[in-house]
């Protein structure tokens, strides 16, 4: 917030779904405390007082199908210790909806030998890829206490023109971690490394996440697995330097004495320098880590089966009794995270379904 007040960007406060957050700052490996509103705490015990019937420890692996219509899934019941299979279950269902994550999602229907004419299932994954900056200040910041993502900065955002080359991408947040997932993101080895994981408290981490336009793909890797590739094209790329350029800028406009960018030989920039070489910087495999965190649009909808595996309302074009519900449905990248997007997407799906 210091930083996006004194170069006068355009950013705010985020709101959060929570109840009884006591702020211990360790969301990013799942809350001790059961205070995110998600959908295990929100929407299953909704589905259950229904009726519905959840197995767990159960993972599907395929959507049964004949005479072109989906009769039921395939799936292995799992030890929940070991994770190793125990038996083979199957589910016999009037109509099958996948949740699986846009991930998931891909790799089941692929897996499955689910028909699509428009060969598009899997091809089109993207990921909201993100680049950090590290700023070391003189006073403790202590960002491992409170909720790591409570500002955003959207001063390089431009939703509304997505499609113009032109538009900027990136979205700024902090993004600190508990200490061993900020070891795993700070460059550089031995000595050095150590010496920036003392400074732990002083440090202030900003990233920038780029609504994307590069499309990965999504592969089935034996029954269970899944095999991604991806990596930003030229366009995300110079996104992605500019995004990082920003978060250096914002670090010293907020006080860090210097900041530190997590390349394979660590760049470290102090107060002064020239921050211009930033906006080109080259991202390159292997020389600057790379994260990320939305993964979404791996089976898109659409109303043309030639263009699209799914329509508007989640049901499969080249299936019958086959729904899609989850992020794997977006046409393309949101631009911003997309819970809320999801929840409403399943909401939007589940009617269609219901009717």
């Amino acid at each position: 917030e210091r930083g996006v007040s004194a170069l006068g960007w355009r950013g705010g406060g985020l709101a959060h779904n929570r109840t009884g957050c006591l702020s211990s700052g360790f969301c990013e490996v799942g809350c001790r405390y059961h205070a995110k509103n998600n959908a295990m705490k929100v929407v299953l015990p909704r589905a259950v007082a229904a009726g519905a019937q959840v197995v767990s420890n159960c993972v599907a692996v395929r959507v049964l199908h004949s005479s072109g219509a989906a009769r039921g899934v395939e799936a292995v019941a799992i030890d929940p210790t070991t994770r190793a299979p125990l038996r083979r279950v199957v589910v016999n269902a009037e109509r099958v909806c996948l949740s699986a994550s846009a991930t998931g999602t891909a790799a089941l229907l692929l897996r499955s030998g689910v028909p699509d004419k428009s060969g598009v299932t899997g091809t089109t994954l993207r990921v909201h890829p993100a680049v950090i900056a590290a700023g070391d200040f003189d006073e403790e910041l202590r960002a491992w206490e409170g909720i790591p993502q409570s500002y955003e900065c959207t001063e390089h955002l431009q939703l509304e023109h997505a499609e113009d080359p032109r538009a900027r991408r990136a979205w700024i947040v902090p993004a600190f971690a508990h200490p061993v997932g900020t070891a795993t993101m700070v460059p550089g080895h031995g000595g050095a490394h150590r010496r920036l994981m003392e400074r732990y408290p002083h440090l202030g981490v900003l990233t920038a996440m780029i609504h994307d336009v590069t499309a990965g793909t999504v592969r089935p890797d034996g029954d269970h697995g899944v095999k991604l590739d991806y990596w930003p094209n030229e366009r995300d790329r110079a996104e992605l330097s500019l995004g990082l350029w920003a978060c250096v800028k914002l670090l010293f406009a907020a006080g860090a004495t210097s900041v530190v960018v997590p390349t394979r030989a660590p760049l470290v920039l102090a107060p002064g320098d020239d921050l211009e070489p930033l906006k080109t910087l080259p991202i390159e495999r292997g020389e600057i880590d790379v994260t990320a965190v939305h993964p979404m649009s791996s089976v898109p909808m659409g109303d043309d089966p030639t263009r699209a595996p799914v329509g508007s309302d989640g049901k499969h074009h080249h299936l019958e009794n086959l729904w899609v519900a989850d992020a794997s449905l977006f046409p393309g990248s949101i631009g911003v995270p997309p819970q809320i997007s999801v929840y409403a997407m399943g909401l939007h799906v589940g009617r269609a379904l219901a009717r």
